[in-house]
């Protein structure tokens, strides 16, 4: 691969922004232009490198708190004068491109799931870091985790089932069923067409039951009454990744409609991404990954508690990198079934609460 080619543009001017931080890029620009970084052997310099960078990264967040007009003018900056080099890497450019108009898509999360850098020279380093990073680890460990609670869930409730997947994206958690030809339907709902296209591809000769896709956006879902005419009720209701992207007052109206939608011993599976866990420099800074809500373990609770939760109904697991927090949340005062949750590890206390933590077919057209 050539060396990268300089732009002669000027540089992206922007009001505030710290001269360390000039230097800093200038000096990372130089480093990874350099012929030698294009070798398979330099991905431990080029990481060190880019942690150097997220040292001082967190200290502008710090300085830069009350101010978040300023700072995300400061990171777009930041990934203006580095997209010479960033875009060299096919990860990094579609996330700070969106082609499919927003950061999340199911190609994009295909590429997390894979976990192949696909680039080349500097690209593949890139690639690979970005690959790496612990929320990408824990978005593939969070699907891994909703396999097994979906194989739970279809060994109780079998022979027949009826489940909603909101956010569906690539439906990707389903391949992991056995093949069982249950009476079983699941509706997928996105508002992605394309998605749930190659959902459907994807899940071709899959028998785990009749497969819905729905071309719908999920807030709509937020009215248990016309859930139920519409649908009726459900057994399991869940979703990988699409609630850490609502506002807590949307949050707090669709849990609150799920809840209601579920029939007597249903569960509603609600993983969510734990923000004491992972830094933000990687979907702050180095991508433009922001608008996934930064949320501790217990304001997921209150949120739970604002949507008329009871908190008997509530248990909660973490995935195996433990950056995911998994509520499950039956619409039961009653026990689990034997072995559907895993036998549990410690209890996590938050907000003078505490909570159990346990240890880690038939196809139908796309509709609106």
């Amino acid at each position: 691969m050539n060396p990268v080619a300089r732009s002669t543009a000027p540089l992206t001017t922007a009001v505030g922004v710290p001269p360390r931080l000039r230097q800093l890029v200038r000096e990372l620009l130089v480093f990874l232009e350099h012929p030698a970084r294009q070798s398979r052997d330099e991905y431990e310099v080029i990481e060190t490198h880019l942690v150097g960078l997220q040292c001082l990264t967190r200290s502008l967040d710090a300085e830069f708190v009350g101010m978040t007009e300023q700072l995300r003018s400061v990171q777009q900056w930041f990934r203006d004068e580095t997209d010479p080099v960033f875009r060299l890497s096919k990860f990094y450019e579609r996330i700070r491109t969106w082609p499919a108009g927003h950061p999340g898509d199911y190609v994009t999360l295909e590429q997390v799931y894979r976990n192949e850098p696909c680039s080349a020279g500097v690209g593949y380093h890139l690639d690979r870091y970005g690959l790496s990073r612990p929320l990408a680890v824990g978005v593939r460990s969070r699907m891994r985790t909703l396999a097994r609670l979906l194989q739970r869930r279809a060994a109780v409730e079998a022979p027949a089932g009826h489940w909603l997947n909101l956010g569906c994206g690539s439906c990707r958690e389903l391949l992991f069923l056995a093949d069982d030809s249950a009476a079983r339907t699941i509706h997928c709902v996105d508002t992605d067409r394309d998605a749930l296209a190659f959902a459907d591809r994807l899940l071709a000769g899959k028998r785990i039951g009749a497969l819905d896709f729905v071309a719908e956006n999920a807030l709509r879902f937020c009215r248990a009454e016309r859930n139920v005419q519409r649908f009726g009720t459900f057994s399991t209701i869940y979703s990988a990744g699409l609630f850490d992207y609502l506002s807590s007052d949307a949050l707090s109206r669709l849990i609150g409609a799920l809840w209601e939608s579920l029939r007597e011993g249903g569960l509603l599976i609600a993983p969510f991404k734990d923000a004491e866990r992972y830094d933000t420099f990687d979907y702050h800074w180095l991508s433009k990954w922001h608008f996934f809500f930064q949320r501790e373990a217990g304001q997921y609770r209150e949120i739970l508690a604002s949507a008329g939760i009871p908190e008997t109904a509530v248990r909660v697991q973490r995935d195996d990198s433990g950056l995911i927090l998994f509520f499950l949340i039956r619409k039961s005062a009653q026990d689990e079934e034997p072995g559907e949750i895993e036998a549990g590890a410690a209890d996590w206390e938050s907000g003078g609460k505490t909570w159990r933590v346990d240890a880690p077919g038939d196809r139908k057209h796309i509709h609106s």
